[in-house]
Order: C-alpha cells, then sequence, then structure tokens
C-alpha cells in the first residue's frame, strides 16, 4: 500500500481508504452492518489502509457509531488509524424523505446544522462520543455556510484543534474561492487553517480537481481525499448500458439522492457519451486484463494531486476487489494515459500560455507525470 503526505502536513494517508456511506445506508439491522463493517474493516487493515472516513450526518449518526465499535472490535491501536469525520448536517441522516429533513431543520434542529460555533463545538462533542475516541485525526466542514461568518468557522475549528479533539481541519465540498478566503484568513488571525478539501473525482467528474483547485494545489499544497472515484457506481461496470439496475443504490435511492446522481451523470446526451467511454474501457481493461472497477480506481491514484481516495464498500469482498487498484497503478505509463484520455474527451477548457502562443500543459498531464 502506497501512503501519501495529506498536503503540507506530515501526516500521510493511505492511497486507498475506507469510506463507510455505503456500509450504513443500504439497509439492514444494526447488527448486520456492524458485522459487515467490523469484516470490511479488518479486510482494509490487512492491506495496508490506514485512513477511516466518516460524517455526522450517515445514517443519523450510526455511521460513527459502528465505526467506532469497529475499531473496538477489531482492537486496531489507535495511532495506527487515521479517523476522520465530518460536520455540517447534525445527525439529521440523509432521510429519503426530503419533508421530514425540513421538519427537523426549521424545528428542534435549527442550530444542528451549518458551520456556527455552537454547532462545531457539540457536533464534534457528539461525534467523539458516537465514535468512542477521544479525538479525531481530522474533522471536516462537510459544506461552507453562506449564513455563518467564515471568521466565526474557522476560529470554531482551530479551536478544535487548540483542544485537542481533532489535529487537523479541512474542507468538502467548498469551492475554490472558499477554501482560498479560510486559509488566507486564517493565514492572517494566526488559527490553524484547512490542510485539505474532500472533493469529488473520477473519470467523468474532473473539473474541480484539473482547474478549479490548481492554485490551492501550487500555493498552498492543499491535500485532497477523493470521494466518489467510481463516480457513485457509474463506472463499476454495471452501467455500461445506460440503464440503471434495478438493484442500484441510485434506483434505492430515489429522489433524494438518486436525482442528482441521474443529472449528473445520466441524464440526456450524458447517457450515450457514458455508453460511448464505457465500452471503450471495457476493451481497455480486456487488453491489459482488469476490471473497470480497478482501471477507473488506477485512474485517480495516478494523479499526484490526489492524498487518498475514499472507497465504501456494501460487500466484504469488495474491499479485497479494490485493494487489486494498486498493481493496476503499478503500471500506469504514458500511452495508457494518452489512451484513455482520447477516450474520455472532457477535460476542462484548454488554457493558452501567452508567452508562447501555446496550450498549456493541462493539470491532469502534470499531476500525472509532473511538470
Amino acid at each position: 500500500m502506497p501512503y501519501r503526505y495529506l498536503g503540507a502536513t506530515g501526516l500521510r494517508v493511505s492511497a486507498l481508504s475506507f469510506g463507510n456511506m455505503i456500509t450504513v445506508m443500504q439497509g439492514g439491522t444494526r447488527e448486520e452492518k456492524q458485522s459487515l463493517m467490523n469484516e470490511s474493516l479488518r479486510r482494509a487493515l490487512s492491506y495496508g489502509v490506514n485512513f477511516l472516513d466518516t460524517s455526522e450526518m450517515y445514517g443519523f449518526g450510526e455511521a460513527e457509531s459502528v465505526m467506532g465499535q469497529a475499531i473496538k472490535d477489531v482492537g486496531v491501536k489507535r495511532e495506527e488509524i487515521v479517523v476522520s469525520t465530518k460536520l455540517f448536517w447534525g445527525p439529521i441522516g440523509t432521510s429519503y424523505d426530503t419533508d421530514v429533513n425540513l421538519e427537523y431543520i426549521k424545528g428542534k434542529g435549527v442550530n444542528q446544522i451549518g458551520l456556527s460555533r455552537k454547532h462545531i463545538i457539540e457536533g464534534m462533542n457528539a461525534s467523539l462520543k458516537r465514535l468512542q475516541l477521544d479525538y479525531v485525526d481530522i474533522v471536516f466542514a462537510h459544506r461552507s455556510d453562506p449564513t455563518t461568518p467564515i471568521e466565526e468557522t474557522c476560529r470554531a475549528l482551530s479551536w478544535l484543534v487548540e483542544q485537542g479533539k481533532a489535529h487537523y481541519w479541512a474542507t468538502s465540498g467548498w469551492e475554490a474561492d472558499h477554501i482560498q478566503h479560510a486559509i488566507e484568513l486564517c493565514d492572517k488571525l494566526g488559527l490553524h487553517k484547512p490542510v485539505a478539501e474532500q472533493v469529488e473525482y473520477n473519470m467523468i467528474w474532473r473539473t474541480k480537481m484539473e482547474k478549479d483547485y490548481t492554485l490551492l494545489f501550487d500555493k498552498y499544497r492543499l491535500g485532497t481525499t477523493v470521494y466518489s472515484p467510481l463516480a457513485q457506481g457509474v463506472l463499476s461496470g454495471r452501467y455500461n448500458s445506460g440503464e440503471i439496475p434495478a438493484d442500484s443504490r441510485i434506483n434505492k435511492q430515489v429522489p433524494f439522492w438518486g436525482n442528482p446522481i441521474i443529472r449528473m451523470y445520466l441524464a440526456g446526451a450524458k447517457k450515450d457519451t457514458l455508453v460511448r467511454i464505457c465500452a471503450g474501457l471495457e476493451e481497455i481493461c480486456r487488453e491489459i486484463g482488469c476490471t473497470q472497477p480497478l482501471l477507473a480506481l488506477a485512474w485517480g491514484l495516478a494523479s499526484g494531486d490526489v492524498s487518498t481516495l475514499v472507497c465504501g464498500f456494501s460487500k466484504a469482498e469488495q474491499v479485497d476487489e479494490n485493494m487489486g487498484a494498486i498493481q493496476v497503478y503499478g503500471k500506469w505509463n504514458r500511452e495508457l494515459e494518452a489512451r484513455i484520455e482520447a477516450l474520455l474527451q472532457n477535460g476542462p477548457e484548454m488554457v493558452i500560455d501567452f508567452k508562447k502562443f501555446l496550450p498549456a500543459k493541462p493539470r491532469r498531464e502534470q499531476a500525472v507525470f509532473g511538470k
């Protein structure tokens, strides 16, 4: 297992990591979820995975509880793992009944959502209790909060670090200008600044990593914990026909969760593009002897802007399957990269180097092969 530094910190995280959102959100009893979490964690640790990702919102806080219990059940030493959680929505869960969420937010949960000092501190204390831990290594601000002054948010998150409740704080789902503002404000005020962003990045969804965040990478050495490396399962090989499998996560979670995924990847002309891309990926996979998910994961690993890819597992066997991406990544070369790039044709718009009046080297190429 390769280990990478999380941005400009001295913290090293496994190139593949374990996020447990899917573990608790696919249904089943608490006992079934705990059993799956325990076995998946055992297998992940055996491959050298050391970064574990969860959130206060997943499954009404159940994801944190299941992860905390698994850490105890498996018996891993605390210093051997890197644990992160995320704060913003409170333990309202990702209920598929939007009205339930809205009523909660408007009622007793009015101060349990967002990035106020109150919620950040109370939410952190509640998360640690569910995780049965004294501290997390990283606490993420799960989204930006336009209704709370950013100085209040930065001071509260920095305070968590000062108090030893977290070693670092980071952002998740923030726009580049918001991250830059937070970093510069923290520098000005002498606060602990965000060290990483949790961002979606995969063969289909590329602009943030390859365009929006380039200044953050170059100037601040921002780390990244990448989620949805398989595009919410769309690159798993099950969607190659463009149709949504009846037993898929997307189909089960319409409208609350599934509809946004459909709009991102399968709506209108996007469906035809996906079918074309997947057909080409299938051919490449046959030639190099790997599965489509492993190729997609290796593509993500090839980028030096990626600190870790967060993988979710609905079955313990998927841990073994996904770890094969390390071997595929080890074979990465310019020929394979160029062939996939020619197939995808979806990188950010070309940037011109006006000193030479020539196209600048794409960020993806810089991240994979160096400047």
